[in-house]
């Protein structure tokens, strides 16, 4: 984008406009992911949080539910990860760092 538009012309970036079930993994997958690693004893610590998290949010139609300006709301570091990402895009396109921006 930066490089096809130059320096020349202002753009808006549209950080993030997904549905929240593009980010997550399906519910019945982790359930079964879960009860076979409890069968095999290992540690369920990660996908137990991560399911507890996909139960609290369920979309009955995802175009409606919790996605862009509200899901970045929800959880800031999605919105820090695409704003430093497209940063990042420009250091590299430009050979730059921080310093040369202030």
């Amino acid at each position: 984008m930066f490089k096809t538009l130059g320096s020349k012309c202002h753009m808006t970036i549209r950080l993030l406009d997904p549905q929240l079930h593009e980010f997550l993994p399906e519910k019945e997958t982790l359930i079964a992911e879960v009860a076979g690693m409890k069968a095999r004893n290992e540690d369920t610590t990660k996908k137990e949080e991560l399911l507890h998290i996909v139960e609290t949010l369920p979309e009955s139609n995802p175009m409606m539910g919790l996605r862009g300006c509200r899901l970045g709301l929800t959880y800031l570091e999605i919105n820090e990860v695409s704003f430093f990402g497209n940063l990042f895009s420009l250091f590299v396109l430009y050979n730059c760092t921080v310093v040369d921006f202030l």
